[in-house]
């Protein structure tokens, strides 16, 4: 074998190695490409918001929307009935939200302010904050001669938990009479909200690991969920590759490819086929979510989070 034969070789054996995967032709050029923003048997619509801070209640839809795309700030929340049709919106600068069983919102901000607005979503109304930075100040002041012994006695000895563990009592005396449940706000827990039978109290900066634990209350019951991947009316039942992106470095590489994905849809009676460009053939891109009426469905592309509501054309 020549050196040329035995280098091409070895330099095939790398690309393989490193995910290259020859490229091919379009497998049904007979079938149509899907654009999202036309196709002739379906009728798009791309809903206003991104896909990451949608979620569902029992009757409505929760979406969190920004005035300008290229700005990371959320401006606002919007309400739709099971229609997508928009009933409600709240302008606001939002961190996290909830819904609880009565459809009411709890709102954190990037003020670390903590609101609600109760069905139907007309007033806002400020929930109390416990303000435990100064009750666990005046505790740590009051045990500094008891703090010094025990750490005499145990190099390994825990302050933060210590004071935590005092603190933690001090709360309860205080809110423990009417105290129904409590949940967690946030995407780190970092704030807990108290219920209680005509009032709610926050509490920032404290453990909230285990509500049922330290304040002997059930979590309450929220109602709004993100949206599950079903795909039961679209099939993926093939894929053409034809071509591969590189990604890495001089030293190290390795390859995807990018093609077409091919999806039968079908909606109630209702069947097309189709191909999608997909520039990651490794991972799924378009995607169904799970949504209560027959004759539409969801969809969802992974990569830029949108979401569009389809329906075949009559």
């Amino acid at each position: 074998m020549s050196m040329n034969k035995i280098l091409f070789v070895v330099f095939l054996t790398i690309l393989i190695s490193c995910g290259y995967k020859k490229a091919e032709k379009d497998k049904y050029p007979e079938i149509p490409l899907l654009l999202l923003n036309s196709y002739s048997k379906l009728q798009i619509d791309s809903l206003p918001f991104d896909a990451t801070y949608l979620k569902s209640s029992s009757h409505y839809y929760y979406a969190l929307g920004r005035k300008d795309s290229a700005n990371y700030d959320i401006n606002y929340l919007i309400i739709f009935n099971k229609n997508f049709k928009i009933i409600n919106k709240i302008i606001a600068d939002i961190y996290f939200y909830t819904v609880d069983k009565n459809e009411t919102i709890f709102i954190l901000d990037k003020d670390n302010n903590i609101y609600k607005y109760k069905y139907p979503w007309l007033l806002r109304e400020n929930i109390q904050k416990i303000q435990t930075d100064k009750m666990r100040d005046s505790i740590e002041n009051k045990n500094i001669e008891p703090l010094k012994t025990k750490i005499k006695q145990n190099s390994t000895f825990n302050t933060y938990t210590y004071i935590d563990s005092l603190l933690t009592e001090v709360i309860k005396s205080k809110i423990q009479p009417g105290l129904q449940c409590g949940f967690t706000l946030g995407y780190n827990s970092k704030f807990l909200v108290l219920i209680y039978k005509d009032r709610e109290y926050s509490i920032s900066d404290f453990d909230n690991s285990d509500i049922e634990k330290k304040f002997g209350v059930p979590k309450c019951q929220t109602n709004a969920k993100e949206l599950e991947e079903i795909n039961k009316n679209l099939v993926l039942f093939d894929k053409a590759i034809l071509g591969n992106n590189s990604s890495g470095n001089h030293f190290v590489s390795s390859f995807h490819q990018y093609g077409y994905d091919y999806f039968h849809l079908k909606i109630g009676n209702d069947s097309t086929n189709f191909k999608y460009v997909n520039n990651n053939l490794i991972l799924r891109n378009l995607v169904q979510l799970e949504y209560p009426l027959n004759d539409k469905i969801l969809l969802k592309e992974k990569q830029n989070e949108k979401i569009y509501l389809v329906k075949f054309k009559k």
